[in-house]
């Protein structure tokens, strides 16, 4: 299945959004209040980094797949795996 969204390079700011699957390749992510909603995985971060206040996700499955040097930081999650 390939992502909703797929960004490569640069910044990305995020503020309360609700968002389907996504591949973020070499980018830097600030997100706030982020809630991906999908099946299987929902974040794919290859090299960059992802730093997030506030993570809510529902349903079974990776909240994020880190590759090649990809940092990532989470302050405060709320996971939903009904």
């Amino acid at each position: 299945m390939s992502p909703e969204i797929k960004i490569t390079g640069g910044k990305l700011f995020l503020e309360s959004c609700v968002l389907g699957t996504f591949e973020l390749n070499d980018v830097n992510v600030w997100a706030r209040q982020c809630n991906p909603e999908s099946g299987a995985t929902k974040v794919t971060l290859n090299g960059g980094s992802y730093w997030s206040l506030g993570l809510k996700t529902e349903l079974a499955g990776t909240i994020i797949s880190a590759t090649n040097r990809a940092k990532v930081e989470i302050f405060g999650a709320f996971i939903y795996p009904n």
